[in-house]
């Protein structure tokens, strides 16, 4: 006759498998950051080392598809400038925010690269690293607890 396991061991065998699922979900979506904060840090740093910095003219405010906890949208600046061979581009800065940060009209300092002059970014000083900053910390720490918690969790079983 076989020995069936007790329902308590049957119970704490589907949590033990749902969590190592959760687990696998954390290390992607920690993964995904961390590629994220790679790829913004790394567009950052050119804009650093080949970036061409001049001035233009914010001449719309785009409100976000998404809203905040307060229900309102927040506003992204699409700015104009000359190139350093006469040629005119526009661009959106990549965060918006609400109230918004800048009004039409209003002069900005921004880099652009050279060869891609559309990847350009208001000059905001830290406010520039500080997405990158925060990818790069949150994405590999969600990344580091996943596999540990999955390993340790892995080994139990």
């Amino acid at each position: 006759m076989q020995q069936s396991s007790p329902p308590d061991a049957d119970n704490q065998a589907a949590k033990n498998k749902s969590l190592l699922q959760a687990l696998y979900v954390l290390i992607l979506v920690g993964l995904g950051l961390s590629v994220a904060g790679v790829y913004v840090a790394k567009f950052q740093v050119a804009l650093q080392l080949y970036g061409i910095e001049t001035t233009g003219k914010v001449i719309q405010l785009h409100a976000t598809s998404s809203t905040n906890a307060s229900g309102q949208a927040s506003y992204r600046p699409e700015v104009e400038f000359i190139t350093a061979d006469g040629n005119s581009i526009r661009f959106t800065h990549r965060t918006g925010e609400q109230p918004a940060a800048y009004a039409i009209d209003e002069t900005v300092t921004l880099t652009y690269l050279p060869d891609s002059p559309k990847q350009a970014l208001i000059s905001e000083g830290f406010m520039n690293w500080l997405l990158p900053g925060i990818l790069l910390l949150i994405g590999p720490a969600l990344l580091v607890i996943g596999l540990r918690s999955s390993i340790k969790l892995r080994s139990k079983r």
